[in-house]
């Protein structure tokens, strides 16, 4: 388990009322289900690669389609949601899986935390979670650090200048 001192919550649930759209996307980004079928995904053996390994491919256990989701992008106008959903299924991850590392980019670290990363820390609040307790904030680092050491990291997307 974790070796951060911080400490699990009691319980936690997460409970939001998407819009049709918003659930569509929330249904795709769903790690171990079919978005046809809701059933679960099994990794099925394809073959080897020329260095005789194994090579997987997801499926679905019950309709068995492989034709999965590997890339999900969600666009549309500012006041969509697309922050808030993309922030809770971070939040959500980081709770559900020990040790993993997700990131939140935009295009300036400025533009970050005056949007996605507070409305990271707002759902924080809303679920139940307490600073220093369940989580940790290093807003040096740009981290947010859960108990089971599953951590969000910030990044800035901005192109770097190359001057020649």
């Amino acid at each position: 388990m974790a070796s951060n001192k911080l400490k699990p919550p009691k319980s936690v649930r997460i409970d939001f009322k998407p819009s049709p759209r918003q659930y569509e996307l929330w249904k795709l980004l769903q790690p171990d289900f079919c978005p046809l079928y809701g059933a679960g995904i099994q990794q099925v053996l394809i073959g080897y690669d020329i260095n005789r390994n194994p090579q997987y491919k997801p499926q679905c256990i019950k309709c068995l389609n492989q034709n999965l989701p590997q890339l999900i992008l969600g666009g549309g106008s500012a006041g969509g949601g697309k922050s808030y959903l993309g922030s809770v299924w971070l939040i959500s991850s980081c709770i559900r899986f020990d040790n993993i590392r997700a990131v939140v980019a935009r295009k300036t670290l400025k533009s970050l935390k005056e949007s996605t990363w507070n409305t990271i820390k707002l759902i924080l609040k809303d679920l139940g979670l307490k600073e220093d307790v369940n989580f940790k904030i290093n807003n040096l680092e740009g981290t947010l650090l859960f108990w089971n050491d599953s951590v969000i990291i910030m990044k800035e997307m901005a192109d770097c200048l190359v001057l020649k």
